[in-house]
């Protein structure tokens, strides 16, 4: 019975706006749109017939989370998750050199949306992968937000296919989606369109830096010699098992010597002596790694001469070899920093072997003299909506930023939607200034000069303006803490980046959905 009135449903050739309690039917018909100078037809699906969600009495707390996720889904509705379709559509034909079929299209832009619901849902959830599945699997709630469950079963992506959605569209195309979701928010419509009490102004922005600390440990030059003994052991491990050996003593005996060398160097001692002995242990050390390099060597030459080259004999292959090209920098630098006692420059340092793009910032807060990852800039407006971010890859200055930022909000915005800009003293420059003048902003830096922004402070709007920066800091520690969850967790500066766009998307949507359930609340009030 349940399947028979799911063939008839199918049937229908109408379109119905999104709605939380309501059947989502959406017909077969197409609208076309331009992007890039190039006409894009979208095809209109019928998104999954979800049964009602039970009846919940009791906590409080539920009702919010519920109420939430309805607003996200209404959030999303009102035009964004079409942009990201129609981007991820447009990209999908540009590569295939030819254009989808109706079938392969609706198949496609199923799965884009559930790409985009399922990403924005773990980063709000900051669950992992595998608990997120679970998660998904479990809540009736989360099936209808991420649209996997329908009158006959409810179908979950794996970890696999979850971690796949996180690259889904590259960051330029992501940008370009969090641009229309702010610009949207800032249309005359936006109270109509996204629930809002009203348009949201982008008059004023706070800009601030922060560091985006890259999943490394404290970078100790005689751990990083540990790092890479283990990794390489580790994979000659692998090919052993699979049958490719080659004479030499057990592999797990070089890690339990190289274990005995870390404990030796954690208890050496203090003063005089503690310098004497670390060079000694360390010399142990660069002989027992000198060892591992020649056994690894030999072993990428075996898995090499293989007639027909399997997955994991490639996979250890490309491991060894990256650790090989970064052994003889890390034997030397902790040659010269232990046992020469002399500085190595940031430049040439090599902090992690994971992470080779990580750097040192030097940004003198309290409790993190040193931090260690990329440079995060932020801007957000008056409500707490983010309107620009960047995360270089090469550690850039402050004023670099905020000149590059500058062009980028002319660009996405127009040329007179920002009119002020407010930083503290680390952005102020001649150079900034006369880079805000140029564009016909108006100047809300924090003086560098005692003088100077003691003149200002006498000025009434500048410190309202100079005291709303404070919450700025705390907008950082949700992006920071609550979304990316304390540091990055992907791998390279390319899958960093995506993450963060990630993040600073649904941040944004987050807030847009808490502001339109506070319009709301006003209304009823």
């Amino acid at each position: 019975m349940v399947i028979s009135c799911v063939e008839r449903l199918k049937k229908v050739r109408l379109y119905q706006l999104n709605s939380w309690h309501s059947l989502r039917l959406i017909g077969y018909n197409t609208f076309t749109m331009t992007y890039h100078s190039r006409s894009i037809a979208i095809v209109s699906q019928q998104l999954p017939l979800c049964p009602p969600l039970p009846r919940v009495i009791g906590p409080v707390e539920f009702d919010e989370f519920r109420l939430l996720w309805n607003h996200l889904d209404q959030v999303l509705a009102a035009g964004v998750e079409r942009e990201f379709i129609l981007r991820c559509v447009a990209l999908k034909q540009k590569k295939r050199k030819r254009r989808m079929i109706i079938a392969e299209q609706v198949a496609y832009q199923n799965e884009c949306r559930q790409a985009l619901r399922c990403t924005l849902a773990r980063k709000l959830l900051q669950e992992s992968l595998r608990t997120f599945c679970c998660r998904l699997a479990d809540s009736p709630v989360m099936q209808r937000f991420c649209l996997s469950g329908d009158l006959e079963a409810v179908r979950i992506p794996g970890h696999s296919q979850l971690q796949r959605y996180e690259s889904w569209l590259p960051v330029a195309e992501m940008r370009a989606v969090i641009t229309a979701l702010t610009n949207q928010a800032q249309a005359d419509d936006a109270p109509s369109t996204l629930g809002l009490e009203a348009p949201l102004s982008l008059s004023t922005v706070w800009v601030d830096s922060t560091c985006a600390e890259t999943n490394i440990h404290y970078p100790v030059d005689w751990i990083l010699l540990r790092d890479a003994v283990r990794t390489l052991i580790e994979a000659i491990m692998v090919l052993r098992s699979r049958g490719i050996r080659y004479r030499m003593p057990e592999p797990s005996s070089f890690l339990r010597k190289m274990n005995q060398l870390c404990i030796k160097m954690t208890h050496a001692g203090k003063g005089e002596k503690r310098k004497q002995c670390q060079k000694a242990i360390l010399r142990e050390m660069k002989e027992l790694a000198h060892t591992v390099q020649g056994h690894a060597t030999r072993y990428c030459a075996l898995a090499e001469e293989m007639p027909e080259p399997r997955g994991w004999a490639v996979a250890a292959q490309r491991r060894m070899q990256a650790i090989l090209e970064k052994l003889p920098q890390i034997i030397h630098q902790a040659h010269e920093r232990i046992i020469g006692e002399r500085q190595v420059p940031n430049s040439e340092k090599v902090l992690s072997i994971y992470e080779p793009d990580t750097s040192v910032l030097s940004r003198g807060k309290s409790g993190a003299q040193v931090e260690y990852g990329y440079s995060l800039f932020v801007a957000e407006q008056r409500d707490g909506l983010i309107v620009d971010w960047d995360m270089p890859r090469s550690p850039e200055s402050d004023i670099v930023m905020l000149s590059a930022g500058v062009t980028r909000w002319q660009k996405a915005y127009g040329a007179h939607t920002i009119r002020v800009v407010v930083t503290d003293r680390g952005f102020y420059s001649k150079a900034t200034c006369n880079t805000l003048k140029d564009a016909g902003i108006a100047n809300g830096m924090c003086p560098r000069s005692p003088q100077q922004l003691a003149a200002r402070l006498e000025e009434v709007e500048f410190r309202e303006l100079q005291r709303r920066r404070s919450q700025t800091e705390g907008r950082i520690a949700i992006v920071k803490q609550t979304f990316l969850g304390g540091r990055l967790h992907t791998k390279g500066h390319a899958h960093q980046s995506a993450e963060m766009a990630w993040v600073i998307f649904a941040h944004n949507v987050w807030v847009i959905a808490r502001l339109s359930i506070l319009s709301k609340q006003k209304i009823a009030a």
